[in-house]
Parts: structure tokens; sequence; C-alpha cells
């Protein structure tokens, strides 16, 4: 009987740690860093899952972030997820957008993201990124 109790809680425990869950960002500032660092280490799905809803916003992280991202080798890929993000600015405008000027130390690209807090909470805006 204790043999079976104890299996069943190592099964639970595993199917636990098999379930990823995300803590949900509490700001704008948080759901950027929890984007960015998705994007550079190549989580696409917790990135979409801080994705505004929307065809539009699905496609640009797809085709401009994600394959970027895939069509470096190896090396690159993994120089780009070590390297230091570098924050430049951080420009609240009211309580419900925030933009985020950075770039990562590897290209050394300046970036600006805008994140809006709505109904489904804080969420990133591809589609001003790559106007």
């Amino acid at each position: 009987m204790i043999r079976n109790q104890l299996t069943a809680v190592l099964f639970l425990a595993t199917l636990l740690l098999a379930c990823t869950s995300y803590e949900e960002p509490d700001s704008g500032i948080d759901c950027g860093r929890q984007f960015i660092n998705a994007t550079y280490q190549g989580n696409f799905k917790r990135a979409k899952q801080l994705l505004l809803a929307g065809p539009e916003q699905q496609e640009l992280l797809e085709s401009r972030i994600e394959k970027e991202f895939r069509s470096k080798d190896s090396n690159g890929r993994e120089a780009l997820s070590k390297s230091s993000i570098v924050v430049r600015n951080i420009e609240q405008q009211g309580d419900s957008v925030l933009y985020i000027s950075y770039l990562n130390a590897y290209d050394n690209q300046e970036r600006r993201l805008r994140v809006v807090n709505g109904a489904d909470g804080w969420k990133t805006d591809l589609a001003y990124s790559f106007r």
C-alpha cells in the first residue's frame, strides 16, 4: 500500500514538473523583460503567450524574430541567449502603455518594444516594433 502511494506521489510530481507554468507579468516592465528573455532564449511558445491577440502579432513573431533566431547556427543562438540585455530607455505613457528601448550586447542592434495593459493584462505589441 505504501509503495502504491509513493508511486502515485512520484507520478503526480513528474506530471506537475512536465507542465510548465509561467508567472503572469505584474507590470509592463516585467512583461517586456519576459518577452525579451523568451525570444533570446528561443522560447517562442512563451513569447506567443506574451503577445497581443491576433494573427498579425503571431505572424510578426514568426517571420521577423523566430526566423532570424533559427537562421543562426547553434553557436550564434547560444551567444545570443547568453549575452547581456542593455535597457537604454523606459518610457511610461499613462497607466497602460510602456515603451522599452533595448539592445542585446551580441548584435548591438537597438530595438524598441511597446507593451500595453488591456483586459488580458500586460501584452507586447509587435506591430508597433516593426512599423
